[in-house]
């Protein structure tokens, strides 16, 4: 069968590292197979655990837990698959981290403080879910290393609820799954697929020449709950019966003495503990199988084994067995603890030998149809892939149309990015992490190359913190910056990182950035309601037109950083490739903006794609650029810029630009006879008014009294003199980028603007320094990096 899944490597967690009992034999048998599907495979266990080296011969790797988080990183795992686990820190952990997981039940230990749902007193099976019952039947009283210890029903009720926040569970019976539900769990996320027998070595389906009659097998552990008392029982009351005991236990000094003074020692026989190798020749006698269970199996394995090799079963017919024993067909039913019941079953096959050759080849033949080894991995495989896309679902996508690979390369690199935040901050320190932008979106781009689909833009994620002070004054901030970072350079992705506290959120202004974060991001770790209950970023018409216009001066230096760009002495491809995203970036700022004035304004880009296309008043000029811009977005395409003059193909965009920035302005000023010949006074003007708050008071009376010295304000009229007057540096410079960007340094107000900048020449380059001071700092580290410092 090949592989042709999301599944390429799953992370098994077990407490035991050794062949403890079926569920480990499970584990091996079970990685093994998945290996020959081409699926890496890595088991963790217990520190304590002793470790056999044929268990773990199964594995690709095999470590003991140690710091989960920092593992779990390490590994980067498709999938957890949890089977047992006591320790709540590293179950928390794995729920926790951006990882998906699922949990095999291979027993009743969350459901019974006995374990085994096995009544104290009576001995009966117990079919009730935990709760107050609990009590009456003794079952919070137990031994533990030889000493009475009291279980609380409690603590075994907030495991069941930390179990209940896993992405899926996994059982091998219809009776477990219904028990599970029973407890609380999603029946949704229940999964229920029938374990498989693979005895040790090959054996035909034939029956056997071999096989004696009257001869039983008995194979489990000698303890009550196995019902070895029953089967020896039965014994006595037939007179030339024989039965092989395959198994030990606390009680087999007891099963012996019964042999002993029943005097069945001819007829009894005790073989230990033996492999399943050496079990077939037994398989190979039997006239059946006792299965005398007084609890109720979560499958009961052992029962398929024999199917396999063409033998009947005599079972008690008690939780999952019933799963493959079919009353008559595959074997006989008893209730448990029945003697005359399982003495008179077992007569009926020494009496008619022929319906247990019936019932035989019934078995092989159910065997062949439900419990293959090839039937429950390919059943496995489609489980767990489901709980990986369905975990991805709860993130959506994270591009427009992109293929499966770029969407779990970008998972991928998600998760690992989430897990790097987890290992360096206590969750106690942070609300949730997000990622943003195109991705958040679920719009982001996908470039191909030479056939294959990779990201392109960068990964935007945003860590909303508790307390970001604290986190900044023990240099947690930088230190996990930097991580970041080495981490997405090893990956071969681009990452943003930032950080903002949760108090700052809750009483921050609406601006674009919030309200596009409202609706377009994804919850990767943490709290997933925490962004939504911010309701004040919910609606567009709420932003500041002032923080629109500086959202398109922004994208408008991208043009200017260009010319920069263009300057070099050589310009490399990487330096093309730049210049053709900032062109892009611009466009789409600049649209971005004017359906915002046109009341159109989405924080989906495709939505936004399609208002522009729909959109009265606009130039078809710029709509065309728009549509290039957008479409370059979801799926870029170099190539058909690389060999362009791209000086000259930004001047003619620039106009088109220029057009637009001057019918936003008009909108926000609600002004429409001004031209960029007058609209630095009436700008200056209108800033004088453009109060909201109580604080933009105070800042402009500040300003007031702290003098700009460049000497314009004999240019200006009265009111725009006094709005200079009243704005602080920052607040110019969206004011006086017309002027430099659109080429308009010699109008009247463009002498303004080299006074304000206090050059006349290399005005793009002052202008570039002028913003870099008072509005980007972090620029100068850029423009030294990238060589575009003249």
């Amino acid at each position: 069968m090949k592989n042709e899944n999301k599944i390429k490597h799953i992370l098994w967690i077990n407490i035991f590292a050794n062949f403890t009992g079926g569920c480990e034999h499970y584990i091996s048998q079970t990685a093994a197979l998945l290996q020959g599907q081409g699926i890496r495979n890595t088991v963790l266990y217990d520190v304590k655990s002793r470790v056999d080296k044929e268990f773990t011969s199964s594995f690709d790797a095999a470590f003991p837990i140690v710091d989960i988080k920092k593992q779990l990183l390490e590994l980067n795992p498709d999938i957890v698959y949890i089977h047992q686990l006591t320790n709540n820190n590293v179950l928390q952990a794995i729920i926790d981290s951006p990882y998906p997981a699922a949990k095999f039940f291979h027993d009743h230990e969350l459901f019974c403080l006995r374990k085994h749902k096995i009544k104290a007193i009576s001995g009966n099976p117990c079919t009730k879910t935990t709760g107050f019952g609990c009590y009456p039947c003794l079952g919070f009283v137990g031994k533990e290393d030889g000493k009475l210890k009291f279980k609380r029903l409690a603590s075994l009720q907030n495991d069941q609820k930390q179990h209940q926040n896993l992405d899926a569970f996994i059982t091998g019976s219809s009776y477990m799954t219904l028990h599970i539900q029973d407890h609380g769990f999603d029946a949704n996320k229940c999964y229920t697929i029938p374990l498989y027998a693979t005895p040790a070595c090959s054996f035909g389906t034939e029956l056997h020449e071999s096989r004696k009659t009257a001869t039983f097998l008995f194979v489990g552990r000698l303890d009550r709950g196995k019902g070895w008392d029953v089967v020896l029982n039965a014994m006595v009351k037939l007179d030339d019966a024989t039965l092989f005991i395959a198994g030990s236990g606390k009680d087999e000094a007891k099963a012996r003495q019964f042999v002993e003074s029943n005097g069945l020692n001819d007829r009894v026989k005790f073989l230990g503990h033996i492999t399943q190798a050496e079990l077939i020749p037994y398989y190979q006698q039997a006239t059946a199988l006792v299965v005398p269970y007084r609890g109720p199996e979560t499958f009961g394995q052992i029962g398929p084994e024999a199917m396999r090799l063409g033998i009947p079963v005599i079972s008690t017919n008690i939780g999952g067995m019933s799963e493959w024993l079919i009353q008559n067909q595959t074997g006989i039913a008893v209730p448990p603890g029945d003697v005359k019941k399982l003495a008179d079953a077992m007569k009926a096959l020494i009496d008619k030998p022929e319906d247990g050759s019936r019932m035989g080849l019934n078995a092989v033949d159910y065997y062949n149809r439900k419990f293959r080894p090839e039937t429950h991995i390919k059943k496995l495989l489609e489980i767990l892939n489901n709980v990986v896309v369905s975990h991805q679902d709860c993130w959506g996508r994270f591009t427009l149309d992109g293929g499966e690979m770029v969407e779990r390369s970008l998972a991928g690199a998600v998760r690992q990015v989430a897990m790097l935040v987890q290992t360096i901050i206590p969750s106690k320190d942070y609300v949730s992490l997000l990622v943003l932008g195109g991705y958040g979106r679920g719009e982001g781009g996908v470039e191909v190359k030479n056939g294959i689909e990779r990201p392109h833009n960068n990964i935007d994620f945003m860590l909303i913190t508790r307390n970001l002070r604290k986190l900044q004054n023990n240099s947690t901030e930088k230190r996990l910056s930097s991580t970041v970072i080495a981490l997405a350079d090893k990956l071969g992705i681009d990452v943003d990182f930032s950080m903002v506290s949760a108090q700052k959120l809750k009483r921050e202004q609406p601006l674009v950035i919030w309200h596009d974060m409202y609706h377009g991001h994804k919850v990767i770790i943490g709290d997933t309601g925490f962004f939504k209950s911010l309701t004040r970023h919910q609606f567009a018409f709420d932003i500041c037109s002032r923080n629109i216009r500086n959202l398109l001066v922004n994208r408008g230096m991208l043009l200017l950083i260009n010319e920069l760009i263009l300057k070099k002495d050589t310009v490399s491809e990487t330096d093309k490739r730049t210049v053709i995203k900032h062109v892009m970036k611009a466009i789409i700022g600049y649209g971005d903006a004017l359906l915002y004035f046109l009341g159109q304004y989405s924080w989906s880009y495709a939505a936004k794609q399609w208002r522009m296309r729909k959109a009265d008043g606009v130039p078809e000029a710029f709509k065309a650029l728009y549509e290039e811009a957008m479409t370059f977005r979801f799926h870029p395409n170099y190539d058909k810029y690389m060999n362009d003059d791209l000086s000259f193909w930004m001047t003619s965009i620039r106009s088109i630009l220029a057009d637009i920035h001057l019918l936003c302005e008009q909108k926000r000023l609600r002004c429409s006879d001004f031209t960029w010949d007058n609209y630095l006074d009436k700008a200056l003007t209108f800033a004088l008014f453009d109060i909201t708050t109580a604080k933009d008071i105070i800042k402009k009376l500040f300003y007031l009294i702290k003098p700009k010295r460049n000497g314009i304000k004999s240019s200006l009229s009265c009111r725009s003199a006094l709005g200079y007057a009243t704005s602080s540096q920052r607040d110019i410079i969206p004011l006086i980028f017309p002027y430099v960007a659109y080429r308009m340094i010699d109008t009247k107000f463009g002498m303004v603007v080299s006074k304000i900048l206090q050059t006349s020449d290399q005005m793009t380059a002052a202008f570039i320094k002028f913003w870099a001071t008072y509005e980007n700092p972090n620029f100068n580290t850029f423009q030294k990096e990238g060589g575009l410092c003249e």
